[in-house]
């Protein structure tokens, strides 16, 4: 039996960034964008889901980089047990829907505004996925030419790393 994955955040599969999850992130994002609200009560101690699987007699995976989730989940998947899932995530990276309504940017700039924690680096890491998916030929974002949006994408990450530091400082 699989058990979902646990929808709790971290933060990027950067190793050197990496820590235990402490945020209900999918709550969080709930909460600014259909509610216009800041983040509220989201927030938990550092708990290691792992050993928290392992301690119930269960499996525990943890999932930090991207390149290893496959294999990662054929283990999961194998397990002739119950299993826990831990995705590392950014908390900081919208899980928005492919098509936005009006009502959610309008919400989520009202959460922004009210004071939502660590702001700052939500904006920056949302025009910076912006400027990422200007490459694709599918993307609304498209007019912006390759280069340029190259160029603001890294001057948006340098930004967001910078908040980063500060976050943790």
């Amino acid at each position: 039996m699989l058990v979902p994955p646990a929808w709790v955040t971290g933060q990027p599969p950067d190793t050197s960034r990496t820590r235990a999850p402490t945020c209900l992130g999918l709550i969080k994002w709930e909460q600014m964008v259909f509610l216009g609200s800041p983040e509220y009560g989201v927030n938990f101690a550092p708990m290691d889901f792992v050993k928290f699987a392992e301690a119930c007699g269960a499996t525990g995976v943890r999932i930090a980089d991207p390149a290893r989730c496959p294999d990662q989940m054929k283990r999961a998947l194998a397990a002739s047990g119950p299993v826990i899932v831990e995705c590392v995530v950014d908390p900081h990276e919208p899980p928005m829907p492919a098509r936005i309504k009006k009502d959610q940017v309008k919400k989520l700039a009202a959460a922004l505004r009210a004071g939502t924690p660590n702001r700052n680096r939500i904006a920056l890491q949302m025009v910076k996925d912006i400027l990422d998916e200007s490459s694709f030929e599918a993307s609304p974002g498209r007019i912006v030419p390759d280069r340029l949006g190259q160029a603001l994408s890294g001057s948006a990450r340098r930004l967001r790393d910078r908040a980063d530091d500060q976050d943790q400082a």
